[in-house]
């Protein structure tokens, strides 16, 4: 059987978290849930955050229906700026040249000094059904995460396991004067 993506997720997928420590329902330690900050999350599935975040987290999912807008990264259109981007197994899928462009529209929608949190997946075909075998899965590296937001201007701040995955944190720096003061 030969199954596209689309199909795939939103036919046979379901959400699990259970098994990361980083990037599951812990996540919430790292994220302000009583702040301002406005958070998009890429492939948000059943769009789980946003009961804690209301207003201030846009989920986007070009395949699940309880997206906040039903729509892929490449496709997402907005002029809002971002304090954090999730992409908690959704950059996943694809070859080098999918992911760097996937992985450069989402760091352009995240503020100066905003990070982006990642789940990737170091191309392991452990979904619970045979279905997923015929995804294009990315192997993520930790070598290829530094490549990639060195190219994008990006600060790796945080990379390591969560698990059988790899956790990456990135921060977009500041570009301009940030203490307000003229020189």
């Amino acid at each position: 059987m030969n199954m596209s993506i689309e199909e795939y997720f939103s036919k046979h997928w379901q959400q699990d978290w259970s098994q990361f420590d980083l990037t599951g329902y812990n996540i919430l330690s790292k994220l302000p849930c009583n702040g301002k900050e406005t958070i998009i999350d890429v492939g948000c599935g059943y769009n789980p955050l946003k009961q804690w975040f209301e207003d201030r987290l846009v989920g986007i999912d070009p395949y699940n229906d309880s997206a906040d807008v039903k729509v892929s990264i490449e496709d997402f259109e907005t002029d809002q700026k971002f304090d954090i981007a999730l992409a908690l197994g959704s950059i996943n899928f694809g070859s080098m040249q999918d992911i760097f462009w996937q992985t450069e529209k989402m760091c352009s929608l995240v503020k100066e000094g905003g990070k982006v949190i990642w789940r990737q997946n170091p191309g392991i075909y452990d979904h619970p059904n045979d279905y997923f075998k015929d995804i294009d899965l990315f192997n993520w590296t930790f070598q290829i995460n530094i490549t990639i937001a060195e190219a994008l201007d990006m600060e790796v701040v945080d990379l390591r396991w969560d698990n059988n995955r790899i956790y990456s944190e990135w921060r977009k720096p500041y570009v301009g004067n940030v203490t307000g003061v003229s020189d």
